[in-house]
Formats: C-alpha cells, sequence, structure tokens
C-alpha cells in the first residue's frame, strides 16, 4: 500500500487494515515458526491423508481451512488430493477445503480488518463503485483468475462485500478452476508417472 493510498483511507480504518495486516503477517510467522508450512507439503499431505482413511477428507479439509488462514497457497493441498484420491475425488475434497478456507479468511478479515469503503482517493472510489455494481461477478473473476491465493479473501473483505455475495461469487469461481488445476495435475502426475 502506498503512503498516498494509506493516506486516501480514514484513520481508523486505516487502523484496521495495518491491523489486519499485522496479524496476517504474524499467522505466517507463526505457521513457519512451528513448521506448519513445512508440515504443508504434497508428500506430508499425501502422506497423512492417505493413511487416515475416510477420515482424511475431514483433516484434509480442515488443514485446508488453517492453511488458507496461514497464508499457504492451495495448490500443494490439490495436488495431493489428487494423489490420494484420483483427480475427480481429489477436486471435490479440494474445493470443500478451498471454499471453506476463503469462507473462514474473508470472516477473519472482516471481523479484523473491518469494511474501509470510505475513502478518500478518486481511483479507490471507481474501483470500490465498480465492486459494489457487480459484487457477484467480481468474487467470481477474481476466484477464477486467483483462485486459492491466500491474500484474496482478505482483500475482498475489505472492499465492503457481504459474506453472501463472496460465498456465491466464491463457490461459482473456485468449482470450474479447482476441478481444472485437479485435472491439470491429475494429468500432470500421470504423464510422469506418479
Amino acid at each position: 500500500m502506498s503512503e498516498r493510498d494509506a493516506e486516501s483511507i480514514e484513520p481508523h480504518g486505516l487502523r484496521r487494515v495495518l491491523l489486519l495486516v499485522a496479524v496476517l503477517a504474524a499467522l505466517w510467522a507463526l505457521g513457519v515458526a512451528t513448521g506448519f508450512h513445512e508440515f504443508i507439503t504434497v508428500d506430508s499431505i499425501q502422506r497423512w491423508a492417505g493413511e487416515a482413511g475416510p477420515v482424511g477428507v475431514a483433516l484434509f479439509v480442515g488443514a485446508f481451512v488453517v492453511g488458507q488462514l496461514a497464508q499457504v497457497p492451495g495448490h500443494a493441498f490439490i495436488a495431493a488430493a489428487v494423489l490420494v484420491w484420483g483427480w475427480w475425488l481429489g477436486a471435490f475434497a479440494s474445493l470443500a477445503g478451498a471454499f471453506l478456507g476463503a469462507l473462514a479468511s474473508f470472516w477473519f478479515a472482516r471481523k479484523v480488518g473491518g469494511d474501509v469503503r470510505r475513502v478518500r482517493r478518486p481511483l479507490l472510489q471507481r474501483i470500490l463503485a465498480k465492486i459494489d455494481a457487480a459484487p457477484i461477478a467480481t468474487v467470481v473473476v477474481a476466484r477464477v483468475m486467483f483462485m486459492t491465493a491466500p491474500p484474496l479473501a482478505p482483500a475482498l473483505a475489505l472492499s465492503g462485500l457481504r459474506h453472501r455475495e463472496h460465498a456465491v461469487g466464491s463457490l461459482i469461481g473456485l468449482t470450474p478452476s479447482v476441478f481444472f488445476s485437479a485435472y491439470a495435475w491429475g494429468v500432470g502426475l500421470d504423464w510422469f508417472g506418479l
């Protein structure tokens, strides 16, 4: 965030945004310090999710949600799900984890960072007006483009979107993205003989 953008948010809103950035950075650092980030690799997810049997799906989804909060990108989860359950079932498990992770991240970011729609800069006002004009479509496009990128849900939460708009847009946008990614992982893994 540039100094001019920081000045364009009201002081109370700026403090909340900075608090959100600090909390997300602390969650990421906690994930690194505790070894959670190293624990979330394709090999480790494949091992513990596969060994857990039917409970492995619930553990996988829970870890995906925690991973999104700890700012871990979702591609390792999707690849591991494909290795454990095949591309079709892996895509469903990944979609559940990605969707619930997006909802949790959005909710958390809204609680900590609030809604910073009251900005003074004309450019930011125009961007937020476009989001307000087509909130679900905006989320769909963002989820198709950035899928499970951890910073996306907090950014959307700060924009003033309602939880329902975010949930509907995320489900619509994540579904084709996650299924395509799972299929691509499946083809790639088959191609490499894994």
